[in-house]
C-alpha cells in the first residue's frame, strides 16, 4: 500500500512540473512560431542616449519575437509573461546586452555601425532555424536550456545580434 501511495505523489510531481514546463513553454513556441509575420514596424532597443534620429530601426516584427525567445532562454529566473515590460525597463535603464537586431555578417551587407534590412526569406530561415534548436531543446528545463544555448547559440552564421 505504501508503495503505491509513493507511485502515485511521484507521478503526479512528474506530470505537475511538465504542465508548468508546457504552460511556459507556450509562449516560447507562440514568439517562435511568430518570426516570420510579414509585418515591417519599428524593432529594436537603441540606447536613448544617442542621437534620437538613431532610435528607431525598421524591419521584420519577426526579429523582436526572437529577441524575446533569446532574451528568455538566457535569464531562466525570469517569468516568461513578464518578456515586454522587462525590456521596457531594462531598455530605459540602458541595460541589455545588444539592440535587438539580426544583421547578416557578410561585410558587404553591414556599413559603418549601420545594418542592412533583412529580407523576408532571410526571416524565415531565421524562424526554421529557431524551430529546429527549440525542436531539439524543448523537454529542457529553463536552467538547462540555458546551458544548452551556450553551448550552441540558436542564432548561428550567417546571421548575429548587433
Amino acid at each position: 500500500m505504501k508503495n503505491n501511495v509513493f507511485l502515485l505523489i511521484f507521478i503526479f510531481l512528474i506530470i505537475s512540473c511538465s504542465v508548468q514546463n508546457n504552460k511556459e513553454y507556450e509562449k516560447i513556441e507562440y514568439y517562435i512560431d511568430s518570426i516570420d509575420i510579414d509585418t515591417i514596424t519599428f524593432i529594436g532597443y537603441h540606447p536613448k542616449n544617442e542621437s534620437s534620429s538613431l532610435n528607431q530601426y525598421i524591419g521584420y516584427k519577426g526579429v523582436d519575437y526572437a529577441y524575446y525567445v533569446d532574451y528568455l532562454i538566457q535569464h531562466p529566473d525570469i517569468e516568461i509573461d513578464s518578456i515586454k515590460s522587462l525590456l521596457s525597463k531594462e531598455y530605459e535603464s540602458q541595460t541589455l546586452q545588444c539592440t535587438g537586431i539580426i544583421i547578416h555578417t557578410e561585410p558587404h551587407r553591414v556599413k559603418d555601425l549601420d545594418y542592412d534590412t533583412l529580407t523576408y526569406n532571410e526571416i524565415k530561415e531565421i524562424k526554421r532555424t529557431y524551430s529546429e534548436w527549440w525542436g531539439k531543446n524543448k523537454h529542457l528545463s529553463r536552467k538547462e536550456l540555458l546551458h544548452a544555448y551556450k553551448e550552441n547559440p540558436i542564432l548561428q552564421d550567417p546571421y548575429q545580434w548587433w
